[in-house]
This record gives C-alpha cells, sequence and structure tokens, in this order.
C-alpha cells in the first residue's frame, strides 16, 4: 500500500466500520421496540383492552416476525375481541416457529373446542398430552378424560 492509497483506504475502513456500527444499532433499536411493543400488550390484556392489546402484539409481530411468543399473545388478544378465527392463525403460527411450544397447543385446543371444532380440538389436545411441558401435558390429559383443567 502506498502512501497515496492509504487515505483512501482509512475511508473504506471508517466507513464499514460506521455501517457496520448503524446496523447494529438498528438490531438494538428493534429489539427495544419489540420488547416495549410486547410488554404495552401485556399490560393491555391483563387489563382487558383487547384494542390496544392486538396492536401492540402486532407491532411485535412485525418488528420480531420470528418469535412465537408475540403470535401466541396477538392470538389471546384476538379471542378476546371475539375474532377466533384469526386467533387460530395466530397460536398456528406460534407452533409453526416453535413446534414445542406447548402453550400455543392449549390455546389452539381450547379455542377450537369453544368453536365446536371438538375433533381438531382432541388431536391437538391428544398431541399436547404427549409433550415434555408437563403442566400443560397434564392439563390435556384432563381434558381428554371428559374433566376441567
Amino acid at each position: 500500500m502506498t502512501k497515496a492509497n492509504m487515505p483512501r483506504c482509512l475511508v473504506v475502513l471508517l466507513s464499514a466500520s460506521l455501517l457496520i456500527s448503524a446496523l447494529l444499532g438498528y438490531k438494538s433499536y428493534i429489539m427495544y421496540k419489540s420488547i416495549a411493543s410486547f410488554s404495552d400488550g401485556l399490560v393491555a390484556l391483563e387489563l382487558g383492552d383487547y384494542p390496544t392489546a392486538e396492536r401492540a402484539f402486532r407491532a411485535t409481530v412485525r418488528t420480531s416476525p420470528r418469535w412465537a411468543p408475540g403470535y401466541l399473545h396477538l392470538g389471546l388478544s384476538l379471542i378476546g375481541r371475539g375474532r377466533t378465527e384469526q386467533a387460530l392463525d395466530s397460536f398456528r403460527s406460534a407452533i409453526q416457529l416453535q413446534p414445542d411450544y406447548a402453550r400455543a397447543y392449549y390455546h389452539l385446543a381450547e379455542a377450537l373446542d369453544k368453536q365446536g371444532r371438538s375433533e381438531e380440538a382432541r388431536s391437538v389436545w391428544k398431541l399436547l398430552a404427549t409433550m415434555r411441558d408437563a403442566s400443560y401435558a397434564e392439563r390435556a390429559r384432563r381434558r381428554l378424560l371428559g374433566k376441567p383443567d
């Protein structure tokens, strides 16, 4: 490298490091937004403010589209709003992202039962009864026996 090329190389290196810093900063910002919207959604869900919870969880899945809890909680807010079909899609999205997510299976089966789709619900209960999460597996076994959880 000659002295004449050195300033150009420094500019390229500096530009690359600034770009990497900006990208990392952007990822941190996105993570912050996702956590903030999820937290807002949890508070709204707890208060029974389902429209606000839905908006917050939609923001969460927009910023973190591969995070299953965002979809699960979006589904819960949709159930609260009486939009069961959309909730089923959200629960299924959570399961697709995290196939061992027992809580998502539980809420999927519950929603199917409430819609009178007993056979579909029963197949989900059966699957849930075999999962590692002992709490949800036991609840599923009780449901299959016709007992409340």
